[in-house]
């Protein structure tokens, strides 16, 4: 991958800047996202294999807001996309 491609995964400087450098907040936030991460990817699957694309929208919905208060904007982005598909009622 050249170097342009590359994009930052988790824009640490924005987030310790948004956090007002709280670091214990930080860690509160990350352990929140290690918490409920695994719960919400098995939601998601359940619900593309089960085709129920109103849990893909709250889901996909739920991961964006997770993820967006990370700064991690590539996650948020692909989030918002399969909220999309879930408003849609696409298949994925």
């Amino acid at each position: 991958m050249a170097p342009e491609d590359m994009q930052v995964v988790l824009d640490v400087p924005d987030l310790l800047a948004r956090l007002q450098n709280d670091r214990e907040l930080l860690a509160e936030l990350s352990e929140i996202l290690k918490t409920e991460y695994p719960t919400h990817l098995r939601s998601l699957e359940q619900a593309v294999s089960g085709e129920d694309m109103k849990t893909v929208e709250r889901t996909g919905h739920a991961l964006k807001g997770m993820f967006a208060a990370l700064s991690a904007a590539r996650a948020a982005s692909a989030a918002s996309q399969l909220e999309q598909i879930g408003r849609k009622g696409d298949k994925l």
